[in-house]
């Protein structure tokens, strides 16, 4: 091979290197494995989904929200966020139907500020634009508040309100997706963008158009995660089906199951209390149960 083949082709390796190291830098998270599952059962009702009605210790859903969500290694507290300023938008989705009641609604508001908290915790000491949107929804859906950083955002959700009605999830995506493309619209485009998406049960309202609503913030590049609370879920195959993302099908990254909405914040005060434990993040406790 000739002096000049053996330079040219140390230039093409060093460009391609170049290359995958500046998209990487684009990407904020980088998958620790290739996903389990490439194609879920179209079917809710086949057999796969049944082994997630199974409801964990909170101790392993903590360590599954520190990983999964916060990119923090609970053995270690190393994260795979990357020190650099990022956008993250965060729409949080949250059921207020006449199953949950005005208690546990308010119990789920508490572990949404514990989410909040441990979030904004991670993003100052990352310096990442961190900002949240709020949606409630029950025979409808409301905005309750647009992207704001986190104190007002933990503010503003101090004051929603507990609807009660039926369950319309597929109206409370809908109203995510408009917050993202109206965000867009506006000019700003987040690194990351992610819904949390907290209910008890499966859709009542319109519930066709659930799981196409869900895919349709996949296609924005939006991550669902799903807080699925309850000790037996009727329909758990529509809410495994909405978590995901269009980069990582594998619902074992994003579905979270709990056994009622006191567990619920007892396993946002477990993730609090982990991130304080670690002594990197000054001042962090957990929001109290209000009921």
């Amino acid at each position: 091979m000739s002096g000049f083949t053996i330079r040219l082709a140390t230039m093409v390796c060093v460009l391609v290197f170049l290359y995958d190291m500046q998209s990487s830098a684009h990407v904020p998270w980088h998958p620790t494995k290739a996903p389990a599952v490439t194609k879920l059962p179209v079917n809710i009702n086949d057999p796969f989904y049944k082994k997630f009605q199974k409801v964990p210790p909170i101790s392993v859903t903590a360590n599954k929200f520190l990983t999964n969500f916060l990119f923090i290694n609970p053995t270690n507290t190393r994260g795979k966020r990357q020190a650099s300023t990022l956008l993250i938008d965060n729409v949080i989705v949250m059921d207020g139907s006449g199953s949950v009641g005005n208690c546990e609604f308010q119990r789920g508001k508490a572990a949404i500020k514990n989410m909040m908290k441990s979030a904004n915790a991670v993003a100052v000491k990352n310096k990442f634009d961190e900002k949240y949107a709020a949606v409630t929804f029950a025979s409808s859906a409301k905005v309750n508040f647009k992207f704001l950083p986190y104190s007002t955002a933990d503010q503003r959700l101090t004051i929603v309100q507990f609807p009660s009605g039926s369950t319309n999830t597929q109206a409370g995506l809908a109203e995510a997706r408009k917050l993202f493309v109206e965000s867009l619209t506006g000019g700003r485009f987040a690194d990351r963008k992610n819904v949390l998406l907290i209910t008890d049960g499966q859709s009542n309202v319109e519930k066709h158009l659930t799981i196409p609503n869900a895919d349709k913030l996949k296609k924005l590049g939006v991550h669902i995660y799903v807080f699925a609370v309850g000790s037996y879920i009727s329909g758990i195959g529509e809410m495994v089906q909405v978590a995901g993302s269009s980069s990582n099908p594998n619902p074992d990254d994003y579905l979270f199951r709990i056994k009622g909405y006191h567990q619920l914040w007892e396993f946002t005060k477990l993730v609090v209390t982990k991130l304080a434990s670690t002594g990197k993040y000054i001042s962090l406790s957990p929001q109290p149960s209000p009921c």
